[in-house]
């Protein structure tokens, strides 16, 4: 024997075990694998017509079969079964012990007929392993945690050793089957039909549920690919090598991820990290589109690090500048004090960005958060107005300190300020779940009444595209005509462009598209081109009222993120970045109107550029749109939610992600939605409680 020998779960089909000759063979398959070095875990159906025959003894008896009791003859028949095939292996000179479901450690729901795991815990499965025994697992049935018997529908052996293999990190699960591998169609009805070697989970359930070969039933599938678990379809009869199908390299949970260390992080990080809990894995290395986690699994970035990462994940152009500036230690810290590094982005941004586009700014450092810009913004309007009101949006999102939090609208993010939050005031944004049929002349109204109990505020702070909000899209002319507005009152007009500018909506500002010119715009996030902390206030001069010092901060001169900035300011030399953003932005609204759309007639698409959402509200709500950003994880694809409840999915990859792998993240993004939709559908049916 090796000192640690490989594990596999060995699945066998009820049809193989019906006669002696089969229990016989499968007994013999089973020992080659002992004398091979290797130990195995068995899981076998029941043989034949054994629950039928129980059925009929019943009837004979007079007794009408309840649910339950249902349950308990098919169970009978999986044990007989598993009771069998131990005693065969131990005539042949191996230790051999039978286990029910739920000796095996299968905790499901209460559903007779169709259970959903809950949990797996093999405990008696792992101690038989470690003393040398094979134990034979009686699959399709589990028990309640009070003990009743119950049966997991069909394909529930399959699952069963999906489970079991998982729980086990099992090298990998071997489905024995009548056939010598999955083929691309039925070999039964098909002369032509092709024999696949390899697959990858999503391939072999795009089969199946296309109705092209049904060797194994998609919630075995689904709670593979979940828990990355390796399968092999294995010919029962026959040499051949049968079919390996294979997820990503790494365990989906950081639990189970082999290498990763975690407990660091419960013991002594705050309770207030957030992402780490919707992605949970220990990242390691990124490029790119991509993420890398420490076991080597790559995952599609759709959060481009909630939008901070415009360029893509370091980026060769500006990575072999940041080298260069800290090879010839260039200047690193400096405040707000003058440095060559900072007088070459202010170059670079006046060329690239102000002049072309007509716009006279003033360019402030803040501290390097977009929240922080927002702080200087409602600061700079109370002093430049001398008024102290400021008027927000319903859906607006701006930031988590005090002051940002005073013109947020969820009230959750409000509360997390523990004080009051007053000297604002919430009007109607014009789109949104509950926009009003003339939200513009609701705020004309409003401003113009001199009795409708607004105090004409200071500045109105507004986003063109609400992200947290929902991906709303406001229209051009309620832009235009609250510029007007804002004109017509002295009210100062301030746009958040933290994660809606450098390039998200297509342009580098996301107003320019209703060509107005905001009197304060907040910058952030891209702006620092390499995932670097930096943060602007654009200020028009007249509006410049600070008073040296009055808006400090240590770190608002990142003299790296000065750097990294002016280099990705390069890419807007010429049209044609602007050019290949429309390009993706073309697929991602194609693809999600043409496969993701028609699932469900509640869903709603939305965006502009490469920001989008799916709105999932009215097809299932949040409970759906978390489901199917856990499916999108597990199959390599980072996404985050937002809007109300967060029913929306939002698609913000980076600007610069290549074609193909735009169009494969695309693809996840719907089959996860497809699944998760199927669920709701058919509640009943799913197997996916095991792997969540």
């Amino acid at each position: 024997m090796q000192a640690n020998p490989s594990l596999f779960v060995l699945k066998f089909g009820g049809a193989a075990l019906a006669h002696r000759d089969g229990l016989t063979h499968a007994a013999k398959l089973i020992g080659q694998r002992i004398a091979a070095g290797q130990r195995v875990c068995v899981v076998v159906s029941a043989a034949g017509d054994t629950t039928d025959y129980f059925a009929r003894q019943a009837e004979r008896c007079g007794i009408s079969v309840s649910d339950r009791e249902a349950d308990a003859l098919m169970a009978c028949g999986e044990n007989i079964t598993a009771a069998l095939m131990a005693m065969h292996l131990r005539q042949r000179g191996h230790e051999a012990r039978s286990l029910s479901g739920a000796q095996a450690g299968f905790v499901t729901d209460a559903r007779h007929g169709d259970a959903a795991v809950l949990a797996v815990e093999p405990h008696r499965v792992r101690r038989l392993l470690s003393e040398g025994t094979v134990p034979v697992v009686a699959g399709f049935q589990g028990a309640t945690v009070d003990g009743d018997v119950t049966t997991l529908g069909r394909g529930g052996s399959d699952l069963t050793a999906v489970l079991l293999g998982a729980a086990l990190d099992a090298d990998a699960v071997d489905l024995y089957k009548d056939v010598a591998g999955v083929y691309d169609r039925d070999p039964t009805e098909h002369d032509g039909a092709s024999l696949h070697a390899e697959l990858d989970h999503d391939q072999l359930l795009a089969i199946v549920q296309r109705g092209g070969h049904a060797i194994v039933q998609a919630k075995a599938i689904l709670a593979a690919r979940a828990q990355n678990v390796t399968l092999r379809i294995v010919p029962f009869a026959g040499d051949g090598a049968g079919t390996v199908v294979r997820g990503a390299p790494a365990r989906v949970e950081v639990a189970a991820a082999a290498g990763q260390r975690t407990a660091v992080f419960d013991q002594v990080e705050s309770a207030v990290r957030s992402y780490c809990r919707s992605f949970p894995t220990v990242f390691a290395r990124a490029k790119g589109a991509h993420l890398f986690d420490e076991a080597g699994r790559s995952y599609i970035d759709f959060f481009a690090g909630a939008g901070a990462l415009n360029y893509g994940h370091n980026p060769d152009f500006i990575r072999t500048r940041l080298i260069e500036h800290l090879s010839r230690d260039a200047v690193t810290h400096a405040l707000d004090m003058f440095t060559t590094t900072k007088r070459d982005f202010l170059e670079q941004f006046r060329s690239v960005v102000l002049e072309p586009r007509g716009l006279d700014y003033k360019v402030q450092f803040c501290g390097p958060t977009g929240a922080n810009s927002v702080e200087a913004a409602l600061k700079l309007a109370r002093l430049a107005t001398k008024r102290v009101p400021v008027a927000a949006f319903s859906g607006g999102w701006h930031g988590m300190t005090a002051g940002c939090l005073s013109v947020t609208g969820n009230r959750d993010n409000r509360a997390g300020a523990g004080a009051p939050l007053p000297y604002t005031v919430t009007l109607p944004y014009p789109e949104g779940p509950y926009k009003l049929a003339d939200a513009l002349g609701y705020v004309n109204n409003l401003f113009t009444d001199p009795n409708s109990g607004l105090d004409t505020p200071a500045a109105v702070i507004l986003e063109t595209i609400q992200a947290e909000g929902g991906i709303y899209v406001a229209p051009v002319e309620w832009l235009r005509g609250i510029r007007e507005l804002c004109d017509r009152h002295g009210v100062l007009m301030i746009v958040d462009e933290v994660q809606v500018g450098c390039g998200r909506a297509g342009s580098f500002f996301s107003f320019e598209r209703a060509d107005i010119v905001p009197d304060l715009v907040c910058l952030s996030k891209s702006i620092g081109g390499y995932g670097l902390p930096m943060s602007l206030l654009l200020i028009k001069p007249e509006f410049d009222v600070w008073q040296p010092g009055q808006h400090s901060g240590t770190f608002r001169g990142n003299q790296l993120a000065f750097c990294a900035a002016k280099e990705a300011l390069t890419l807007w030399r010429t049209p044609r970045f602007a050019a290949q953003i429309a390009e993706r932005s073309a697929v991602v609204r194609e693809v999600l109107d043409r496969e993701v759309g028609p699932l469900h007639p509640g869903i709603e698409v939305r965006g502009t550029g490469l920001i989008w959402g799916l709105d999932l509200a009215a097809a299932g709500g949040a409970a759906v749109s978390k489901r199917v950003a856990q499916r999108c994880f597990e199959a390599g694809l980072i996404i985050e939610r937002c809007g109300r409840d967060d029913t929306v999915l939002k698609i913000m990859p980076p600007l610069v992600i290549e074609l193909d792998t735009l169009r494969q993240g695309l693809q996840i993004l719907a089959q996860a939605t497809r699944e998760a939709l199927a669920e709701l559908a058919q509640p009943s049916r799913s197997a996916l409680a095991a792997a969540s």
